[in-house]
């Protein structure tokens, strides 16, 4: 049998292969304990009872392979005698020891699902299981300390570097994070994972890296929460989720010295970005450097911090009701997170008010350009009204639609302003009926509505 430790995917390990983001790793696993094995149990003493040989948890080795697919969460394959049955439950503490292509590895789990199991070849059991809730690690023996850091970006895309320079085809797209460089490039394979992204064949999947050096005293904390924050502002300019699943530290000679391996939220593959052309200097290098600090200061604000998921998870949802109705509760949190941080009304007042009443409120006293287009006929009110209480569609599908992309610019329009950026947005153009640009605080009717007046 081919692979028989991948069993019962063992004649699938080529397409599994292809565009694995981590490499498998083979070794041996042990495992503390799972939720439903307590010995005080009355089942596992009859279980115990009448098959007094068989072995308790902790004390069982299995087989193991480790690796991260192209799409989805890391996977562990599992394999062990017939006579022991992993359950299809929680667990606590997995860990493996093994060798990779990149040495010997220690691998830790404090929680995992063991998601299916069944039986093998040759009298043996298999389970397949997966990390949850906390990051799994994976270190390596003997390295140096941590030099470069390096980050598999899920849904996130960009057609051409803005480095080097000095050559034809720029493979590098460089941005400056809080003074920092940092690379962008392109996955292996990418145009055949961006064409299965694009023909809805494959799952959420990595299309871009990043990485930056470590500064002088850096711990693995704050290099997380750095390359979570670069992760979560490319979320802002790609209107979904874009997490990190494969965190990699590396030592000055580029070798693994540790791995963190995440569950990120993640969302459909989308590629109407809020800015277009991202290597050109107007677009995403001038964000970083107009936005990251503030886009931190956002994510350590309990007001602020649920705005940016609102702004990735929009078109998320199956319905266009729901992605109207999500839009909406956007929407108005963030007309009264302003209202309160201007010390307009309070926290208790804000929340009484309805839609129509938080935007008069930040025309006249927050002085929003919100001009009459956004609000004539009342249209705004009765759409809302109807999305967010179960009532019916008083217009036509293909216009809500269209009224949904000109809210959700004008949330994307002002989630950038609050973080600073003053350049140029991606937006229709409806005199000349096309995509096009325009300054980001122009609310005006020509470069926002996709419905014809």
């Amino acid at each position: 049998m081919d692979h028989p430790s991948l069993y019962p995917l063992h004649e699938e390990r080529d397409f599994l292969h292809k565009h694995a983001r981590l490499q498998l790793h083979h070794g041996k696993a042990r495992i503390e304990s799972q939720l439903d094995r307590d010995p005080n149990d009355p089942l596992e003493k009859l279980y115990k009872h009448f098959n007094p040989d068989a072995l308790d948890l902790p004390e069982v080795e299995f087989d193991a392979v480790l690796f991260l697919p192209a799409s989805g969460d890391c996977q562990i394959f599992l394999q062990c005698q017939r006579d022991f049955r992993l359950h299809r439950n929680f667990g606590a503490n997995l860990t493996i020891s093994g060798t990779s292509d990149d040495g010997p590895f220690t691998f830790r789990s404090e929680q995992f699902y063991v998601e299916i199991e069944g039986e093998g070849p040759a009298d043996r059991r298999w389970a397949l299981a997966h990390p949850l809730n906390k990051p799994a690690e994976l270190g390596y023996d003997g390295r140096g300390p941590i030099s470069r850091v390096t980050a598999v970006l899920n849904n996130f895309d960009f057609d051409t570097g803005n480095e080097p320079k000095d050559v034809g085809v720029r493979t590098v797209l460089r941005v400056q994070a809080a003074g920092r460089d940092v690379d962008f490039v392109h996955q292996q394979n990418h145009e055949q994972i961006r064409t299965l992204l694009k023909a809805r064949m494959m799952g959420p999947a990595a299309l871009t890296n990043f990485s930056f050096d470590s500064w002088q005293d850096a711990t693995e904390e704050e290099l997380v929460s750095f390359a979570s924050d670069i992760a979560g502002l490319c979320g802002i300019v790609a209107c979904q989720h874009t997490g990190i699943p494969l965190l990699t530290f590396a030592d000055a000679a580029g070798r693994p010295v540790k791995r963190l391996l995440t569950n990120p939220i993640k969302s459909s593959f989308r590629d109407e970005y809020v800015l277009r052309d991202l290597q050109l200097d107007r677009a995403l290098p001038q964000l970083f450097e107009q936005c990251f600090d503030n886009y931190r200061q956002m994510q350590q604000s309990q007001l602020w911090r649920p705005i940016a998921a609102h702004c990735k998870s929009i078109e998320d949802s199956p319905y266009l009701e729901q992605k109207v109705a999500k839009m909406f509760a956007g929407l108005e949190r963030l007309l009264r997170n302003s209202l309160v941080e201007a010390k307009r009304c309070s926290q208790g007042e804000a929340e009484r008010k309805m839609l129509m009443e938080l935007i008069g409120l930040a025309r006249k006293q927050l002085h929003w350009d919100v001009p009459h287009h956004y609000t004539e006929r009342d249209r705004v009110r009765k759409l809302r009204n109807a999305v967010s209480h179960g009532g019916e569609l008083l217009q036509s599908p293909g216009f809500v639609s269209k009224e949904l992309k000109k809210w959700t610019l004008f949330l994307m329009r002002r989630v950038l302003m609050k973080l600073g950026f003053d350049g140029l947005v991606s937006c229709p153009d409806i005199e000349q009926k096309q995509m096009s640009l325009s300054p980001v605080s122009d609310f005006s009717e020509r470069y926002n509505s996709w419905n014809a007046p």
